[in-house]
């Protein structure tokens, strides 16, 4: 499992890659800054009351389930995990997959 953390927007990726195909999850995550100059980030909460996780666990909130394979062209999909999100929310998974879905095609290697 290899672990992948957005510089630029707050989700990680946890991920397995086999040969031509990549499957994993994607998790909201928050970064963090203390008085003192220290900064990081954690898993958010699946559950109500903001709480931020160092490791991932059972209450880390999920965001969507995917898998990216190649077979002479990408066939990339996304598998939602809630039964509802906020309109915001898909605007940003939006961006996420946008960036998830070029970094793991980087990591496959084949080009269109």
């Amino acid at each position: 499992m290899t672990t992948y953390k957005s510089e630029k927007q707050n989700f990680a990726i946890i991920y397995t890659k086999e040969d031509k195909h990549i499957e994993g999850k994607c998790y909201s995550t928050i970064s963090w800054s203390k008085a003192t100059g220290e900064t990081g980030w954690g898993y958010a909460s699946g559950s109500e009351g903001g709480v931020i996780h160092d490791e991932l666990n059972s209450d880390s909130r999920c965001l969507f389930q995917f898998s990216i394979v190649w077979r002479g062209c990408y066939d990339s999909r996304i598998y939602f995990t809630d039964d509802e999100y906020f309109g915001e929310e898909l605007e940003y998974m939006d961006k996420f997959w946008k960036e998830i879905e070029n970094k793991l095609r980087e990591e496959i290697g084949e080009k269109e």
